[in-house]
């Protein structure tokens, strides 16, 4: 079937008013499918703060009998949750590929040098910005960097 003047005008049109709305709305839909795969992740995964919980739980019993042992539980708990809760369910939205995002995810997460790109789209994306969250509101740093003395 051979197409008429028109069809192919019309397909034109479509064409380009579809580049033009994808172009315009670039960073919204690419923000709206990010949130949507994070929001699948944490559907997926309800329990992803079970093992950060139980490590701070150890940490608190410790507290009394060794308090070098229980900073450490507490830097793990920490980093867990930052690590689980926070930067992989965002790692795992930003890939399109649903077999492929468990291990860019992972990926992602370990490499210490992404840390502050997954930071910025937490505080982009979540409006979560980890220089400003503190411990209490008489902690002097921030917990980011709490951590990282403890570290």
């Amino acid at each position: 079937m051979t197409d008429t003047l028109e069809d192919v005008m019309r397909e034109e049109f479509y064409e380009r008013l579809t580049k033009e709305i994808i172009d315009d709305n670039r960073e919204s839909i690419i923000g709206e499918f990010a949130l949507e795969r994070s929001r699948s992740y944490y559907l997926s995964n309800p329990d992803l703060d079970i093992v950060a919980l139980g490590v701070l739980e150890e940490a608190e019993k410790l507290l009394s009998v060794s308090p070098s042992a229980s900073i450490i539980f507490s830097y793990s708990c920490i980093e867990m949750t930052i690590r689980d809760v926070l930067l992989k369910p965002i790692a795992y939205g930003l890939v399109h590929d649903e077999k492929f995002s468990e291990l860019v995810a992972e990926l992602v997460v370990g490499n210490r040098h992404l840390h502050k790109l997954l930071f910025h789209i937490l505080e982009e994306a979540g409006h979560i910005d980890l220089k400003l969250l503190h411990r209490s509101k008489t902690a002097k740093k921030n917990i980011w960097a709490e951590k990282e003395d403890v570290r």
